[in-house]
């Protein structure tokens, strides 16, 4: 019985096997020689390059990131460029 299950999952399980993904030089040779150069880097360097800071959603009460004023006081998003 045991057999058979073990069988039956193996014979499930092999077409749906994982395959690992193509190395990164072979699909992309100029990401694997930009990744191969940052890591030859100093650490101290690789840290300024490493994080991308991404900018803070903007809110809809928020001021307006486009600077439009209204009677010397800034516009509020939802007001100016969120329509």
């Amino acid at each position: 019985m045991m057999n058979e299950l073990s069988t039956y999952m193996a014979a499930f399980l092999a077409p749906n096997a994982y395959t690992p993904p193509p190395p990164l030089e072979a699909t992309d040779p100029e990401l694997a020689k930009l990744l191969q150069w940052f890591e030859r880097q100093p650490k101290a360097t690789r840290k300024k390059l490493g994080m991308i800071r991404v900018p803070d959603k903007i809110g809809r009460n928020d001021p307006c990131p486009c600077g439009a004023m209204k009677d010397g006081k800034p516009i509020k998003y939802k007001k100016c460029c969120l329509k």
